[in-house]
């Protein structure tokens, strides 16, 4: 039916965060900064960006998998060569659980390249698409050095307050030691629906 063929053709979207926060994302979902307390989880973003955020610090942000899979965005890179590959895992949503409560920017949402915030994930991911054809290229595909490229890479859909467990399927780590820390913490806590992958692709 129609919502499938959705399910099929939309792009994935994660969330990078430290192995060690899974316990508390488990007992209370996933949390925006604002609602979060210092000691209840490991900080892996830096200061500055989160200056910068401001009002966006009521969201909790997710980026594009085909991205990260195909480039590596580059708070995920710098994140992941700081804490080290074993300790951060990716959380992968399911969009079509997506609500009202979420909003879509094309391209970084503080970037002035960012001038439609969208409500309907399919109307994005449309968009997303066209511009990525059309982004600044060099031999390797899109150019990095080019400022608008950048700000693209750091597209993301923004979802207030938190996200439950329930909405997560997917859970990618770098390698089989780290999968077996996340199935402990999931079969501790009775979570039998995310499906744990090895995925180093996605450790650029």
């Amino acid at each position: 039916n129609n919502k499938n063929y959705i399910r099929r053709t939309l792009m994935g979207i994660h969330h990078i965060t430290h192995i060690d926060n899974l316990t508390g994302i488990i007992e209370t979902g996933l949390k925006s900064r604002n609602s979060l307390k210092e000691t209840e989880y490991v900080d892996t973003a830096d200061e500055k960006i989160i200056e910068k955020r401001d009002g966006l610090n009521s969201y909790v942000p997710f980026h594009i998998d085909m991205l990260q899979r195909n480039h590596g965005i580059d708070y995920n890179h710098v994140v992941i060569k700081k804490y080290g590959k074993e300790n951060m895992i990716f959380l992968i949503k399911k969009i079509y659980r997506t609500t009202d409560k979420s909003i879509y920017c094309l391209y970084h949402p503080t970037s002035r390249y960012c001038k439609n915030h969208y409500k309907s994930y399919p109307a994005f991911n449309k968009d997303f698409k066209i511009e990525y054809k059309d982004l600044p290229q060099n031999q390797y595909g899109p150019d990095y050095s080019n400022n608008r490229v950048q700000k693209f890479f750091a597209s993301e859909i923004l979802i207030r307050d938190h996200v439950e467990i329930d909405d997560i399927s997917t859970i990618y780590v770098y390698d089989d030691e780290a999968g077996e820390r996340v199935v402990d913490k999931l079969d501790s806590n009775d979570i039998r629906h995310i499906e744990v992958l090895v995925n180093p692709l996605f450790y650029r």
